[in-house]
């Protein structure tokens, strides 16, 4: 599939601070250059690009995991960088090839990381910061100047098994510019693959979104069964259900943190039925301990012998 980035270029940059400024693009035979007023570096972009499966993963990922908060209502509407931050290199790589593809190298992203407390004695920080540098191909320049390295937990108290020794790394870019392209670019694309209808595209940008705030509970005591899709924008949350519905999940439910003992909101699938859809499309694949638990969640059900069928053989890519 080739994109035309041009037709995905908002009008407009949000700056971190200020009025919203109108963006010019002035157009190449093979790139788009992006500028703004008072925005010091331009941006050059590709103008096509040929998108696979991967890149639809990758969206889904950001939109799960990746600063997008804009807050008009404070003096510093946002920081002016993208960042996407998570512990799985498998999906790391994947935002990193993205990115990649449209124009922004990974050694041009600045890198951090933060450490569960409990590891603090048990691995160096460079031991840590080296891991990722070799795992994805990044350069020591890409590090930070400061803080490197963060701490989060409390000490002594239990790590959850989805916790590694290497921590959460950060990526980041700082661009007003990519910034507003950027995330205008991702919404849209979830945006049209609603609104057409694309099974594929849709199964694919909820399976990044569900290796990043996906959920899968399947507990005995107290019983609780759900693949839980976790997200606080009440805007977003109906996009899922437009999306899941598409699927033909139809049976659902919002949890309320201020009525249930829940960090936060989440989309609900409980019922056994529209969970197998889910599990049909592979939505739950992408990390392997979810996969694993949403089958061993299916498989208490003792309905479900070996794995299920595959209604997902078509490339994304090629059926648009």
């Amino acid at each position: 599939m080739i994109i035309n980035l041009k037709d995905y270029i908002p009008l407009e940059v949000i700056p971190r601070q200020g009025n919203v400024k109108p963006l010019n693009v002035i157009e190449g035979h093979s790139s788009l250059q992006l500028n703004a007023r008072n925005c010091r570096k331009s941006l050059i972009l590709p103008k096509f690009i040929e998108f696979n499966d991967n890149d639809f993963m990758a969206i889904g990922l950001y939109l799960a995991e990746g600063y997008k908060a804009v807050k008009f209502d404070k003096k510093t509407y946002h920081s002016g960088e993208i960042d996407f931050a998570m512990s799985e290199l498998n999906c790391l790589e994947l935002f990193c090839n993205f990115i990649e593809k449209i124009g922004i190298s990974r050694t041009e992203l600045k890198i951090c990381v933060n450490l569960n407390i409990n590891f603090k004695y048990q691995i160096s920080e460079e031991e840590v910061l080296d891991y990722w540098i070799k795992s994805l191909n990044l350069t020591r320049a890409s590090l930070r100047p400061t803080s490197r390295v963060s701490y989060t937990g409390t000490q002594g108290k239990k790590i959850s098994t989805c916790t590694g020794k290497h921590g959460c790394l950060h990526l980041t870019y700082a661009s007003i510019i990519f910034r507003s392209f950027f995330l205008n670019f991702i919404n849209k694309i979830f945006d049209e693959a609603i609104a057409s209808k694309n099974i594929s595209v849709i199964c694919l940008i909820l399976k990044g979104f569900f290796a990043g705030d996906g959920h899968v509970e399947y507990s005995i005591k107290p019983k609780r069964k759900g693949l839980y899709f976790c997200n606080q924008n009440h805007a977003f949350i109906k996009k899922l259900i437009n999306s899941l519905q598409i699927l033909g999940v139809n049976s659902y439910f919002i949890t309320d943190p201020n009525n249930l003992k829940t960090n936060g909101k989440s989309l609900v699938i409980a019922k056994y039925s529209y969970m197998k859809i889910l599990i049909d499309y592979e939505i739950t694949d992408l990390i392997s301990y979810k996969k694993e638990k949403s089958l061993a969640l299916m498989n208490s059900y003792n309905i479900i012998n070996g794995r299920f069928s595959n209604k997902l053989k078509v490339n994304a890519s090629d059926q648009i």
